[in-house]
């Protein structure tokens, strides 16, 4: 009877009720998560694609709306000259993509001559 022993008393756990609130919390972040991530979202109508006009044809259409105008008419030189060097400046960043509207003329000029965009006729206008 030596071999039989006592019962060892009851082992006192921690107390771990912050270990299930963090085991709910993650839970809940993931039901959350998987919630968002495979919820349709609401589908935004499809937009028309719209051609876009090569450079060349929205600088001569441009150039056609500031003829009509009539600004030479009237005496308007600086105002008409003003907008063909603009529509010239717009082609040139649609055609060659250079930001020739935020350049003063001296760095356009410039740049144009050192790009390599113009050959040596077109750099002779």
């Amino acid at each position: 009877m030596n071999d039989i022993k006592d019962v060892k008393p009851p082992l006192d756990l921690p107390d771990l009720w912050w270990l299930w609130l963090l085991l709910v919390l993650a839970a809940a972040g993931a039901v959350i998560y998987f919630w968002f991530r495979h919820k349709k979202l609401p589908q935004e109508p499809v937009k028309p694609i719209v051609a876009q006009l090569p450079p060349w044809e929205k600088a001569y259409r441009q150039l056609e709306a500031l003829r009509g105008s009539h600004l030479l008419d009237q005496g308007l030189f600086k105002e008409f000259f003003t907008r063909v060097a603009d529509i010239a400046r717009h082609y040139m960043e649609d055609r060659f993509n250079i930001r020739a509207p935020h350049m003063s003329t001296e760095e356009f000029l410039y740049y144009l001559g050192v790009s390599g965009h113009l050959n040596e006729t077109q750099k002779m206008f």
